[in-house]
């Protein structure tokens, strides 16, 4: 096996292990959030996921070819996303990573 293929595969174990971790915080902050009860913070916090989603969708015309894409809106890619997530203050693990910190945790 040469360089460039073990190479991708250790990037794909790592992405693998992120997205792990990413979508068990997510899920965490759902549960915290339904658990709570709250109905406004719920709503708000779906119209948030919306505006971001939709603003992903205006900017990135290729937005389906990230896998970090998929977690957020809780989707299977239907082939292999050769991108993992967006940059600067649009990557969604920047937004999930802010969606734990202001829950306190």
């Amino acid at each position: 096996m040469d360089n460039i293929n073990l190479e991708n595969i250790e990037i794909k174990e790592s992405q693998n292990k992120k997205i792990d971790i990413l979508r068990t915080k997510m899920f965490n902050f759902l549960h915290i959030l339904h658990s709570k009860k709250d109905v406004v913070g719920s709503k708000e916090f779906h119209q948030k996921q919306i505006e971001f989603v939709d603003n992903l969708k205006k900017k990135y015309p290729d937005y389906e070819h990230y896998r970090l894409y998929h977690l957020f809106i809780g989707s299977t890619p239907w082939e292999d996303c050769p991108k993992f997530d967006f940059p600067g203050d649009d990557s969604i693990e920047k937004l999930i990573n802010s969606l734990e910190a202001e829950d306190g945790r």
